[in-house]
């Protein structure tokens, strides 16, 4: 009997790389400014919203934590500095799981393998690239720009 499975998709985020950490702390580093009992509200926030865009959580943070307006300039750069962070750690192969990594090798002789994920797409594509993970799926697809409401 043929397989009825053709295609397999894959969450990048705690599936592929142990990225949960590192967006974690980048998350409380790009608040550490302020007092520790927001950076943990915060942090609370953003472990309870794990699939939510970076821009909203960094909104909420100043808008619902801080009572603070926030402008997009402020939203933007702080989700730069997010990126940053994120990237240059990821990019690290230490951080791919290996027990998917050993998987991916074995399914992608006989299935199309794609990642979809709520990371923003640039920097999703950025960091597989560099782990040499481009090599194991035919797409790869983030959140795009538009999605930072």
């Amino acid at each position: 009997m043929k397989n009825s499975i053709d295609v397999i998709l894959f969450d990048f985020d705690g599936v592929i790389v142990d990225s949960i950490p590192i967006r974690t702390d980048a998350f409380a580093s790009i608040v550490s400014a302020f007092s520790r009992d927001k950076v943990d509200e915060f942090i609370s926030f953003h472990k309870e919203n794990g699939g939510m865009s970076r821009y909203l959580k960094i909104r909420y943070f100043y808008e619902n934590i801080l009572k603070k307006p926030v402008g997009e300039k402020v939203v933007n750069e702080k989700a730069n500095l997010f990126s940053d962070l994120v990237r240059d750690k990821l990019s690290k192969p230490s951080y791919i799981i290996k027990e998917t990594h050993r998987l991916l090798k074995k399914l992608r002789k006989s299935y199309k393998l794609h990642i979809i994920s709520a990371s923003e797409n640039n920097e999703l594509n950025e960091i597989c690239s560099s782990l040499n993970l481009t090599e194991f799926f035919l797409s790869i697809h983030g959140t795009p720009p538009l999605a930072r409401a």
